[in-house]
């Protein structure tokens, strides 16, 4: 009996084959996969922080986290708890709530679509967390959607003043969108 230790190096991958020859005699071959290690960073993957969106619509980018091992290889079936505010300018993930966790894919990615509630503002933070790993913030802004209505301010009517004398109150009025926020421009 012959044998070789072999160490299996730090990039994750597979299958490959390692063979064993010697004259005169059939090759045999060893089918061998690298694994990927123990889950050691987590980060924002591009174009995921910051975004902007408007008001009850989906963010162009999936809110997405990359897990890698300490020798730089993706890590799958790492679970990515996604939280929102739970109030004010935030939105819902694909399950309707302001929570959701997402396992990591073969590519270590744990991707969550986002759409924006109905309340202009921002900027504010969505945490993306996994166990033993450093949290990853993404910074979103929910943009005021087209206006649709416009209200005079109070005080600027009904008002009087004396010929040739200006009002009191410059006339003034509110612009806003489908979801009561104050549209600008």
């Amino acid at each position: 009996m012959a044998a070789a230790p072999f160490t299996a190096n730090a990039i994750a991958g597979g299958p490959y084959t390692v063979t064993a020859a010697a004259t005169g005699l059939t090759t045999v071959n060893f089918s061998l996969t690298n694994t990927s290690g123990t889950p050691a960073t987590m980060s924002a993957n591009a174009g995921t922080t910051p975004q902007s969106a408007t008001i009850s619509t989906a963010f162009a980018n999936a809110l997405a986290v990359t897990v890698r091992d300490a020798g730089n290889n993706p890590v799958a079936g790492v679970n990515v708890t996604f939280t929102a505010p739970g109030s004010g300018a935030s939105g819902l993930f694909s399950n309707s709530t302001t929570t959701i966790t997402v396992a990591t894919n073969a590519s270590g990615v744990a991707a969550a679509p986002f759409t924006a509630n109905g309340t202009a503002g921002g900027p504010y933070t969505v945490t993306a967390a996994a166990a033993g790993l450093t949290t990853v913030n993404f910074s979103l802004t929910n943009t005021a959607g087209a206006a649709t209505s416009m209200t005079a301010n109070a005080g600027t009517t009904p008002q009087s003043t004396t010929i040739n004398a200006a009002f009191a109150n410059a006339l003034a009025v509110t612009v806003r969108d489908a979801g009561n926020n104050p549209v600008a421009g």
